[in-house]
């Protein structure tokens, strides 16, 4: 339940901060759309990938691997103060790809400790309870904001 809930809580305030984040760094509406876009396509091409390499190198290792990469990719991408759009929509897109698209691999992971016939109610509770992570997270991203900088909030 911590990992889904972690999971969640890391994943839902750059998608839901993130207009706000880059409106403020003085990127038009029209930018930040295509951002958010790219940044999609990221979280979408990493489920397929999360797939393959969780099958390929094992659950684990790849879950571990994916989500250290994207922790890597944070720091350029929020600390740094980037200015080129390019590449700010090319590091949301790995970013995503690794962060957010490993989290289709977390079903396949969590049922594994249940036996079959509990499988799906033992799943079910833990990534329903586990999703309030997306309700929690974008909460305190706002509160650490108001102290640190949305940039680093969400770093």
């Amino acid at each position: 339940m911590i990992v889904i809930l972690s999971a969640f809580m890391y994943g839902w305030p750059i998608l839901g901060l993130l207009p706000t984040y880059l409106t403020g760094a003085g990127y038009a509406a029209s930018t930040v759309a295509n951002l958010l876009t790219i940044a999609q396509f990221g979280n979408m091409i990493g489920y397929f990938v999360t797939g393959f390499m969780g099958d390929w190198i094992g659950m684990r290792k790849w879950y571990f691997t994916s989500i250290l990469i994207a922790q890597i990719i944070v720091f350029p991408l929020f600390f740094v103060g980037i200015k080129s759009a390019w590449l700010i929509g090319l590091l949301l897109f790995f970013n995503q790809l690794f962060g957010q698209g490993v989290s289709g691999l977390a079903p396949r992971w969590v049922s594994s400790y249940f036996p079959v016939e509990q499988r799906a109610a033992g799943v079910g509770f833990i990534y329903n309870v586990g999703a309030l992570g997306g309700a929690i997270g974008p909460f305190v991203g706002a509160s650490l904001a108001k102290s640190h900088g949305l940039g680093s909030a969400l770093g």
